[in-house]
């Protein structure tokens, strides 16, 4: 599944986000994303991308390049393209609520990407396989609902009023497939994650 774009606006009424994005194969996937879950992704997969880097580089090294990334990512997104709806609807027209999410680290032609595994309700879990400048221009979005909606930030407990609308195109990656091999996991039980916003 290769991404064109993500889009997502926050509902205030609902305190969640309504998250969707398209594929250059005409599909498009609507999802539902509470607090908790968001703030997870987030968190988790900030925690697994440094974490990578370390494994070549010194932490605080990490840190910068990973922040590097995320501050060449901002500079370079656009969020005033129109997001294009797409013909077809794998879960559905209607977004259906994500439960749980499991971030993972994997390898895609000798490239680290991370892969999506959400548990959504009445549906197979949707996996989704991420080249990393995708995921980090899948976060920026995220993190610009967040922000508006005020929900602050997690961590990971493992390391030492109005809607709002956004879109973001994503550029093409080599890495974005559905592959299933893994090298770092990391899941957070909803009692963690709901301890650490209080």
């Amino acid at each position: 599944m290769s991404i064109k774009q993500f889009n997502g606006n926050y509902l205030p009424g609902e305190d969640r986000l309504m998250f969707r994005f398209n594929t250059h194969n005409n599909s498009e996937y609507r999802l539902w994303l509470s607090r908790r879950v968001t703030l997870f992704l987030l968190a988790a997969t900030e925690h697994l991308v440094e974490q990578r880097l370390t494994q070549t580089h010194s932490a605080p090294a990490a840190k910068a390049i990973a922040q590097f990334a995320q501050d060449t990512a901002k500079s370079q997104a656009d969020f005033s393209v129109q997001y294009q709806v797409a013909m077809h609807f794998p879960l559905g027209h209607d977004p259906v609520l994500v439960t749980d999410i499991k971030c993972t680290v994997v390898q895609v032609d000798g490239t680290d990407a991370m892969t999506l595994d959400f548990a959504v309700t009445n549906h197979p879990n949707l996996i989704i396989t991420l080249a990393i400048p995708t995921l980090i221009t899948m976060r920026l979005l995220l993190e610009r609902l967040a922000d508006n909606a005020q929900w602050g930030r997690a961590a990971i407990a493992s390391t030492s009023a109005g809607a709002s609308i956004a879109s973001i195109p994503v550029q093409a990656a080599p890495a974005d497939t559905d592959s299933d091999e893994a090298t770092q996991a990391e899941r957070l039980p909803a009692e963690k994650i709901s301890k650490k916003l209080h």
